[in-house]
């Protein structure tokens, strides 16, 4: 019953879902797993290697393209994800929670063990008018930028949110805003590194990464004490 109270605490409801459950979700939660996976923190160090030293103008082309890129592509699969979970309709709340809390405690793992440190170009590329927009949309975009578990977060929330559209509306829009800070990250990527440092950097990923793990054991808990098995 203790364990029960205390879990109790991290659900937050939303009275208008469909399923008429409890989404153990908030916008504090969706943002810090969007930041850690789809976030600045591993696009700052990429960019800053690929633009090297390119002129002020070519950096900003690059920044905005892979910004483009990225917002149709994380909109993207927010949409198509959310029309597959419809279609396979078999698929439960809890066993999406269950799979998207063991799915974000592997990606925490993987960046406190240093598997998923990021990966930075050994040597400048040529930056002209013809490649920007292939350098755009890879490595910049994808998978950079758009991670394997940044897209399972995205799935997971807009599954988690349907039949709410309100809550659907905030996912978008936190994706929206990590989005700008990865603009925000390219465009300023040399100052950052020039005032922080990459290990300082890779110091603040793995906070956050401790702080998803946490929040990850934490839904895997809740979601089995809901299921009735804790």
């Amino acid at each position: 019953m203790h364990l029960q109270q205390e879990l109790a605490r991290y659900i937050v409801c939303f009275p208008r879902s469909r399923v008429g459950r409890c989404s153990m979700l908030s916008l504090q939660l969706i943002f810090t797993i969007f930041f850690l996976t789809l976030g600045p923190l591993k696009t700052i160090p990429v960019f800053s290697r690929m633009a090297g030293s390119a002129d002020p103008k070519t950096r900003r082309h690059l920044a905005l393209r892979a910004t483009l890129f990225s917002l149709i592509l994380v909109f993207g699969l927010a949409l198509i994800g959310q029309q597959v979970l419809e279609r396979f309709g078999g698929v439960s709340l809890d066993a999406l929670r269950l799979t998207g809390g063991l799915l974000l405690l592997i990606s925490a793992l993987g960046i406190i063990s240093g598997v998923s440190e990021p990966q930075v170009p050994r040597t400048q590329p040529q930056l002209d008018e013809r490649s920007l927009t292939a350098l755009a949309v890879s490595p910049l975009t994808v998978p950079t930028i758009v991670t394997p578990y940044g897209v399972v977060a995205i799935v997971l929330f807009m599954g988690i949110a349907q039949g709410n559209p309100a809550l659907q509306l905030s996912v978008l829009a936190l994706l929206g805003l990590t989005m700008g800070l990865n603009l925000l990250g390219m465009v300023f990527a040399d100052s950052i590194l020039k005032l922080v440092g990459i290990p300082v950097l890779l110091i603040v990923g793995w906070v956050f990464a401790v702080l998803q793990a946490s929040l990850a054991v934490q839904w895997i808990l809740a979601s089995l004490v809901h299921v009735g098995l804790l």
